[in-house]
């Protein structure tokens, strides 16, 4: 509930500062965790490296746009256009939310409203304003793509 409570603050533009986010979501939402990746967390970047400024920072990003679009067409794309999770979600509360979080977070905060025309620039904001920002704080940072290798 929380990621919901701060998706609404982004799309209003109302998010609090990086102190009263550290405490009051992200410490609760993260609790003891030592780390985050992915989804949600990919929605609220800026602000978690804001909120956490010693936090190490991972870029972890495919390299070909094409692959990643294919790729969320398959895993993420079904689940956001399902009838059968919008039915069931009116049933089941976690469900619910995991929907409704999605839709705002992909599609309304990420592509606009629209996947096909919008994916790839939304990718590409996003990761090169994380690079500005930690370029910019003078924060040190891993670029990494999975075709790197370990």
């Amino acid at each position: 509930m929380l990621y919901c409570e701060l998706m609404i603050l982004k799309l209003q533009n109302r998010l609090p500062p990086p102190e009263i986010l550290r405490r009051d979501y992200f410490d609760r939402i993260l609790a003891d965790k030592e780390a985050t990746t992915d989804i949600p967390a990919a929605w609220f970047a800026p602000e978690l490296v804001q909120a956490y400024p010693e936090a190490l920072v991972i870029l972890n990003r495919r390299r070909d746009l094409g692959a990643w679009k294919v790729s969320f067409r398959a895993s993420v794309l079904p689940m956001m256009q399902s009838w059968k999770y919008w039915l069931g979600s009116w049933f089941n509360a976690e469900l619910f939310w995991g929907v409704w979080l999605t839709d705002m977070g992909h599609d309304k905060f990420l592509f606009r409203g629209d996947f096909e025309r919008n994916a790839e620039q939304a990718y590409m904001d996003h990761y090169e304003g994380l690079e500005r920002m930690l370029q910019e704080e003078g924060r040190e940072y891993l670029d990494w793509a999975v075709e790197d290798g370990w």
